[in-house]
Order: structure tokens, then sequence, then C-alpha cells
């Protein structure tokens, strides 16, 4: 029977659908889920507690087939697909860095970096945590936790805290309150994207946070 799910804690739509049984386009792009779909844009970007997704009946399919034979199916939206870019201090791609991508409960998976300093790795959906390690040549190994299901709507603070800490605009040694450590996060940012410094997450200040931070 259909079901209003609230979200919880880690959650995005890629790991509802997978734990009701569906693709993640299925639920997404669902008419009873349009208010949500235009309210957040991004379905990685769920707030917790807050948001409710609503997932169909479902309907069974049947397929035909000989007795004899083997057949072989792969699940929609199964596995999904992790990318993580990293760039220097002047926002050029770090390219070719050797890697080694540790999910928890999952495989390690290990390669270089792109051209466009970006791994990609496929995930389950229903993935939780992980950390990444860069083994750069001329320099000590760096280790990145990653996230998975956390990230915050753009338009919210927290959501605009989260994009500048993982491009590194955030300077936790500096002995400021919150709101000022991210009013300065944010000039740092508009600085580099040739913003007017205001220091206030602005239309045009989100708009060039998301396309940076590619979410």
């Amino acid at each position: 029977m259909p079901i209003d799910y609230k979200v919880q804690p880690g959650d995005c739509i890629s790991s509802i659908a997978y734990a009701q049984g569906f693709a993640p386009a299925t639920i997404w792009t669902d008419a009873p889920n349009e208010e949500l779909r235009m309210l957040r844009k991004n379905p990685n970007t769920l707030v917790e507690n807050e948001d409710v997704v609503h997932v169909r009946d479902k309907k069974l399919r049947v397929e035909t087939g000989a007795t004899d034979n083997r057949y072989r199916y792969k699940r929609i939206g199964v596995p999904e697909m992790l990318r993580v870019r990293f760039v220097d201090e002047s926002g050029r791609p770090r390219t070719s860095v050797p890697f080694e991508l540790h999910i928890t409960g999952g495989p390690r998976h290990s390669g270089q970096t792109d051209s466009d300093g970006a791994i990609k790795i496929p995930i389950r959906p229903d993935a939780a945590e992980g950390h990444v390690v860069l083994k750069p040549a001329n320099g000590p190994e760096e280790r990145y936790p990653v996230v998975l299901g956390e990230l915050r709507p753009a338009g919210v603070d927290e959501g605009v805290r989260q994009r500048l800490e993982n491009l590194g605009f955030f300077d936790h040694n500096l002995d400021l309150g919150p709101e000022l450590l991210l009013r300065v996060a944010i000039r740092q940012f508009q600085d580099m994207v040739n913003l007017p410094l205001t220091g206030e997450a602005d239309e045009g200040t989100l708009a060039a946070l998301r396309q940076f931070h590619e979410s």
C-alpha cells in the first residue's frame, strides 16, 4: 500500500527508493511529490524530519520466458554513482592523483582522479559514510570524510555552510562565532568568483555556489 514517508537523517531519494524497491526516478517524478520536487530541486538535498516523500503502491510486473533459459535482470538505479571532485586553492582540478575510497560496509576502490579532478565510483544507494585518501606524489597523504545523504538545500544556512566547508572556505582556527565565520567564508567565496563582497548568501552567490559545488 502507498505510504507517506517522513525523511530521516541520511536519507535521499536514492536511499528511500532502494529501501522501498523502486527506481529513484519513479519516486522523484511521481505526481504527489511535485511540490517537494519544486521546493528542493535536487533529490539529494532533502530535509530530515520536515520533508515527506510519497511512495506509491507497487505494481506486479510479469515477464515471459522459456523454462530452460537463463535470464539476467538488473535493478534500475542500482548501483548509485558517487562523484567527488578535488581542486586546488585556485579552483584548478587536481588531476591524476592516486586515491583510495573506503565506503563503510562496502569494497575498497583505488585509482587516480580524472582530468576534471574527480573520482567516480559505483556504490550502494543506501551507503552512508566512508572516506577518501589522496596520495599526491609531492606531499603527505590526505584523508577526507565522505558523508552521504546529509547535504542540506543550498538555500538554508546549513546548506551554504556545508558547501563552503566542502570547498575549503572554512577556517575553523578563527576565533569567531558561527554566524561571523559563515560570513567570512561567503566573502572568501565571493572574492574567488568575482562577486560583490557582501558576506550574504544572495541569489547570485547561491547560484555560483551550486554551480561550483555541482549540487
